[in-house]
């Protein structure tokens, strides 16, 4: 609405018009607004009264407000002054502590000297060096001349009489006492000093035990009546002394954790990559001799001819088994050795994660890579073809015996990998297993299907082509259990890495794709053997286009008493079945039936359809069903 004043300008009706009809509509929504005042006006005047009574009661609130407001001020002023006065003692009682720390280490330092000097010449090496940590607390304020010069005396006189115990000591060959002087180093301020000395000690017993070791070693290969050579266990020999070592280092790195309050954590783990260090150069002796011993680069080489070799000459596999085995067992010791090494380091608290490369690793990787990696294939493959061709069936077995036989060979190896404990070693050799079953096993019963199938009619007993599909089923199964076993044992092997468990798992479910493609080919070929069935069939399922269902009751009588056309039907398909039964598994003697009764059922559904039925013939039928 305009104002007045614009309002009484107006001279254009149309305008004039507009603001009446804005004035009239605003006059309707007051009216309306007055209305709902006037139907609330008994709650209004109440609400009014309420207002009148409120002064006289907020008065007194006012007034106990003001005076909680003086007494917290108040308070506030003698919590000021209080603090005021603690703040004071606080401060006295800092400089009357610091009074009495001056007047206890001037104390102490005269009861420093003469501890110092009673310890020593009683020969409490501990006593004496715990007395010159204390000096090195001492305050230097508050030294004199003079006493300072009695105490400096006083710890050069204990660094010499400890160094010169710790030097017998180490010339004894004493490791009690070795440990006892290198900890007094820390307290008497040369703690890099001592662990250096207690280092050196440490390289120079792994030296003398790897001499030992390798003196003897070389006498037990060299002495033709050792107990070694006239077994046959002369490859054992230097894995025995290689365990000996890795033993002798590690009780040497848990007899570190005792010097825990006497080194820094930085020092305790140099000494512990320190003895790691110089085991790793002696270990490289005993595994350098291994193979010189056991020939491996011969070997190998021999291997790759006969693989080049357009011959069928090869290498009897059982002569590998001795070197597989002591392959398998060189890479655990060395791979619990580590893993040892890696559990001690981690807890010193800083954990170093992964040892970096070390000449040990690298040289033990190589060797699994180049030798029994190559060594442990071309065992699996020349067994499995061994078995193959020495493959004979018993007369009441279901299956031949080139099914255990390749599958005891497989079990074999990889057992044998696993106690390698090296993952990347246990996934290669998976790897290899399921090729060799894809590449040699499963094709050669493949070519022995196809071979029997064109030499004799199935429909005549083939009893060998059953066989080998019995042989099919029978190798997913047990590929399906090698690999739930191997699981197993993984969990046990690698309960505290589960990085490695996940890796070799991945590898093992390789297994049960492999398993898949043999009860692919099983299903393929029972379909196969299903449709050169069914021509056979035919003439057994056309009796039953002759068979009559409109009955009399004396035709519908005497199908109790004579044999019907449906009973020669029965008996000709158990004819037909029986060699199938009788040589077929249980599994693959029901996936065969399954796939002869679809076409079965379909054929007599037709011939159900074209027949004419009454009450008797219906009930004969339901019989006959």
């Amino acid at each position: 609405v305009l104002p007045l004043f614009e309002l009484q300008n107006l001279t254009n009706i149309q305008e004039i018009t507009s603001q009446l009809n804005i004035i009239i509509s605003c006059e309707s929504i007051v009216d309306d607004q007055l209305k709902d005042l006037l139907l609330n006006q008994d709650q209004i005047e109440q609400q009014i009264e309420t207002l009148e009574f409120l002064p006289t009661k907020i008065k007194p609130v006012a007034k106990d407000a003001k005076e909680l407001a003086s007494k917290l001020s108040h308070t506030s002023l003698l919590a000021d002054r209080a603090t005021g006065q603690l703040r004071t003692l606080d401060l006295l009682k800092d400089r009357v502590n610091a009074t009495v720390t001056k007047l206890e280490d001037i104390y102490n330092v005269t009861n420093c000297i003469d501890a110092t000097n009673k310890a020593m010449s009683e020969g409490n090496y501990e006593i004496a060096a715990e007395q010159i940590r204390r000096y090195f607390a001492i305050d230097p304020s508050v030294l004199e001349p003079a006493s300072l010069e009695k105490l400096k005396l006083a710890r050069e006189a204990m660094q010499s009489q400890v160094r010169k115990k710790l030097e017998q000591a180490v010339q004894q060959e004493n490791l009690t006492d070795i440990l006892k002087f290198c900890k007094l180093f820390a307290p008497l301020g040369i703690e890099v000093e001592g662990q250096r000395i207690y280092s050196q000690y440490l390289h120079k017993a792994v030296c003398k035990e790897f001499n030992s070791l390798f003196t003897t070693m070389n006498q037990l290969i060299n002495d033709n009546n050792s107990k070694y050579n006239q077994s046959g266990e002369i490859l054992a020999v230097p894995i025995d002394c290689l365990s000996r070592l890795f033993e002798t280092v590690a009780i040497l790195i848990k007899k570190q954790r005792s010097l825990s309050a006497h080194f820094t954590e930085e020092n305790i783990q140099l000494i512990i990559h320190a003895l790691h260090a110089e085991c790793e150069v002696q270990a490289c002796e005993f595994v350098d001799c291994y193979v010189n011993t056991a020939k491996l680069n011969e070997l190998i080489a021999e291997i790759n001819d006969l693989k080049s070799s357009k011959s069928n000459e090869r290498k009897n596999p059982r002569t590998l088994t001795d070197v597989l085995d002591t392959l398998t067992l060189l890479c655990q010791r060395v791979e619990l050795y580590f893993r040892f090494v890696k559990k001690k380091l981690h807890n010193n608290n800083e954990f170093i994660g992964n040892l970096p490369p070390t000449q040990l690793g690298n040289k033990m990787e190589e060797i699994m890579k180049k030798v029994y990696i190559p060594l442990e294939d071309y065992f699996m493959k020349s067994s499995v073809k061994r078995a193959i061709e020495l493959d004979q069936h018993e007369p009441d077995s279901q299956t031949s015996s080139v099914v255990d036989r390749v599958f005891l060979i497989l079990q074999k190896s990889a057992m044998r990998v696993l106690s390698t404990n090296s993952p990347s070693i246990i996934c290669d050799i998976l790897k290899l297993m399921n090729q060799c079953l894809e590449q040699n096993y499963k094709l050669a019963l493949k070519y022995m299907l196809e071979e029997k199938a064109e030499t004799i009619q199935i429909e005549v007993n083939n009893t060998s082509y059953m066989i080998v599909l019995n042989n099919l089923e029978v190798s997913a199964d047990y590929l399906t259990r090698l690999k739930c076993e191997l699981e197993i044992d993984v969990d046990k092997l690698f309960i505290d890495l589960p990085e490695a468990k996940i890796m070799i798992k991945q590898s093992l479910n390789k297994l049960n794709e492999t398993s898949n493609s043999f009860k692919l080919e099983l299903k393929n070929n029972l379909e196969q053997v299903s449709k050169t069935i069914i021509p056979s069939l035919r003439p057994i399922i056309d009796i039953f286009d002759t068979i009559n269902y409109y009955l009399n009751e004396i035709q519908f009588t005497e199908n109790d008493y004579i044999e019907t056309q449906i009973n020669k039907m029965i008996n000709s398909f158990e004819q037909l079945f029986a060699p199938f039964k009788a040589n077929l598994s249980e599994s693959n003697f029901d996936s065969l039936l399954f796939n002869i009764l679809k076409e079965i059922t379909q054929r007599i559904e037709r011939s159900v359809l074209k027949k004419q039925f009454n009450q008797l013939g219906g009930l004969q039928f339901e019989k006959d069903l």
